[in-house]
């Protein structure tokens, strides 16, 4: 993999403070040049919103400016020794995109593969999609299946209720029955005395 890399920047003391900023900028700043090189719209405190290299991470400012004004401009020359520098905090992700010189993964399995593996996966695919399809009808006749048997049971529920009915009305009829049958013969009984 290849990386881009970059020196850390660091800043001199000889900074000036701009009356209607909160950041230092150095001393050949031009602002004018900086409207005209950036591809932002320009606002009411440019380099306070857009241009603040103290507040955001690198990534952030060099989308907002143009990068050969930064490289040209903004980055100083390497420092002489001197003990009035102060270097900017390092992140632990590095500052610019990761570049690949190498296929992905997919791509190189992909171009690798003998035709054979690639036939027996595409039979395999549908395979699955035959087993899928097959599934789905199974389903779709188990559920008309289950829908013609719930109508079944709901008729034959009706049907036991009524029968259940019938046989309690036979058991009392039965019942009467029985208490004429033992009358009569009791009847019949006391009729011979």
């Amino acid at each position: 993999m290849a990386y881009l890399t970059a020196k850390p920047v660091q800043f001199s003391t000889n900074f000036i403070r701009q009356p209607t900023a909160t950041h230092n900028f150095p001393i050949d700043y031009n602002f004018q040049e900086l409207f005209k090189r950036t591809t932002a719209k320009p606002q009411l405190f440019p380099q306070y919103q857009n241009f603040s290299i103290f507040n955001h991470p690198v990534e952030n400012y060099l989308t907002q400016l143009n990068t050969n004004f930064l490289y040209q401009n903004c980055l100083p020359s390497p420092p002489e020794n001197n003990t009035n520098l102060l270097p900017l905090p390092i992140s632990s992700s590095p500052p610019f995109p990761i570049l690949s010189e190498k296929p992905t993964k997919k791509k190189r399995k992909l171009d690798n593969e003998p035709i054979n593996v690639i036939i027996k996966r595409q039979k395999n695919t549908e395979a699955a999609r035959r087993s899928r399809s097959k599934k789905a009808e199974l389903l779709g006749t188990l559920e008309t299946q289950v829908k013609d048997l719930e109508s079944k049971k709901s008729i034959l529920v009706v049907q036991l209720a009524v029968l259940e009915n019938e046989k309690e009305f036979w058991i009392s009829r039965e019942a009467e029955l029985a208490e004429r049958v033992r009358k009569l013969e009791h009847n019949l009984a006391d009729s011979h005395r």
